[in-house]
């Protein structure tokens, strides 16, 4: 059996880069961690012979123990303690990044041994963090609770409490945490409800509401629960855009008291809400939606360790070409060119220049690029195959547009991972392309009063039927063909 086609050690390894498997290797090798020697041999081995995935346990038993013979289960027991290593590297490193985690565990065990003087360093050191903070998220409410839990544990073992100030902030800190993290989960699930289908109980999901609805006043103050509790409003009230715009305003107000992790996380439910509204048919929202990825892109929030995520660059860009930001579109792609994650530079490059062109009315540029365009991806795939249909309809090839609309639409009915609102919109577009070009091909044959009821018939379905991806193009398209 090869080892490399089935062992988690395996898959660990590989999501290490190169530095990564460098730590690891030093890691084992520290006598404070492992003392036997073989495990580093087998570490080195295994790290060598990883891109072949051919070596077998036999083999590397073998190499462990050259003079003796085969025994499966002793090579398996050094693979289970390597992978136990690795294991423990994993949770070594991430709370080796924690500052937190790294002092206030030392905090406990200043309690725990009673070294005093320790203790009240190490306290300070979390006085100074927490008068430093200009807000407070979820998790520096939890992380207070935890360090006065230990402030408590340690001055009643000391028997030198004065006073209850320390439980009353611990008491503070509880109540600020469960009310955000309730808060920022509601607005998750009530997010993830409309793209996908659910089966949170109602009954459940409104006893939640209720209670953010009752008490969210006694936490006013606090600037993230404030902006959190707008997000909240346009998701349940979304038909009210003055939650946006609030929303909108507070984003720019409270600029100084969220921090920029969260700052892109509420900026993306602001992006999900203009989306909605744009593809249910409020085009004005487009205006909105970019002008929100501009602000993102201003405070450097659209990047992530120095890159852009190529879906991010697909979402920009087609938004610049939809607003006929053509400039604008152009001069972002080259700035952002090298940001885009390695692996998905050249994919993004193509598809996004082939959706300018089209933008463009460059039809056959964009043509040749999307034949370079990879549909692994379900967003690529989505996208790929929507501009393909668009194109053929606007060169008016009818049997590379029937032969689309039949793959697409079962590639729709077949894949799993699109979700249901992605299938719903990209169905409907399918549905009113081939009906607008059934109409298209038989207007010569149509008297003009006949031909002019069907395109208003037309028109009025794709307008009651909102949700439908490209609708600005459709209508755009149903509109020459009325008028030529």
């Amino acid at each position: 059996m090869s080892l490399f086609s089935d062992t988690k050690l395996l898959s660990i390894l590989k999501s290490l880069s190169a530095w990564e498997r460098n730590r690891f290797t030093k890691f084992v090798q520290s006598p404070y961690f492992n003392t036997d020697l073989k495990l580093v041999s087998l570490l080195e081995k295994v790290l060598e012979e990883m891109d072949s995935g051919e070596v077998s346990r036999e083999e590397l038993d073998q190499f462990l123990h050259p003079e003796e013979d085969f025994q499966y289960d002793r090579i398996t027991n050094y693979l289970s303690y390597l992978t136990r290593h690795l294991e423990n590297f994993l949770a070594y490193e991430r709370i080796r990044k924690d500052p937190f985690q790294l002092r206030y565990q030392t905090l406990c065990e200043a309690r725990e041994r009673g070294i005093g003087k320790l203790f009240r360093q190490i306290d300070r050191e979390f006085e100074r963090r927490e008068t430093s903070k200009k807000s407070w998220n979820a998790e520096d409410y939890y992380q207070g609770h935890l360090i006065e839990n230990e402030r408590n544990a340690f001055f009643l073992s000391q028997e030198r409490r004065k006073n209850d100030e320390s439980f009353t902030r611990n008491i503070s800190h509880i109540e600020h945490f469960y009310f955000l993290a309730m808060l920022k989960a509601v607005c998750q699930l009530i997010n993830l409800r409309n793209v996908i289908q659910s089966q949170t109980e109602e009954a459940d999901l409104l006893e939640f509401l209720k209670t953010i609805q009752n008490r969210h006043q006694q936490f006013a103050s606090d600037p993230l629960i404030y902006i959190y509790y707008r997000v909240l409003m346009t998701l349940i009230e979304s038909e009210a855009p003055q939650h946006y715009f609030q929303l909108k305003n507070d984003l720019e107000n409270l600029k100084e008291a969220i921090i920029p992790l969260e700052r892109k996380t509420i900026y993306q439910y602001g992006l999900n809400y203009c989306i909605k509204k744009a593809n249910s048919g409020n085009t004005e929202f487009l205006e909105e939606l970019f002008e929100l990825y501009q602000a993102m892109i201003n405070e450097k929030l659209i990047f992530q360790d120095g890159y852009i995520l190529h879906h991010d660059v697909k979402n920009i860009v087609s938004l610049g070409v939809r607003l006929k930001k053509f400039t604008w579109t152009e001069s972002f792609m080259e700035e952002v060119r090298e940001s885009i994650t390695p692996e998905h530079r050249n994919n993004s490059l193509n598809y996004n220049l082939a959706y300018l062109f089209h933008g463009k009315g460059e039809l056959r540029k964009a043509l040749r690029l999307l034949r370079e365009v990879e549909l692994q991806d379900v967003y690529y795939a989505l996208g790929a195959r929507t501009l393909l249909m668009k194109i053929y309809y606007e060169l008016n090839e009818q049997e590379g547009l029937d032969s689309l609309i039949h793959s697409f639409r079962n590639y729709l009915s077949r894949n799993k991972i699109v979700s249901v609102y992605q299938r719903k919109i990209h169905l409907n577009l399918i549905k009113f392309v081939g009906r607008l070009n059934k109409i298209r091909v038989k207007k010569m044959i149509l008297s003009p009063y006949v031909f002019k009821e069907q395109t208003q018939r037309l028109h009025k379905r794709i307008i009651t039927t909102k949700e439908i991806t490209n609708i600005g193009w459709l209508l755009g398209e149903l509109e020459k063909l009325a008028n030529n």
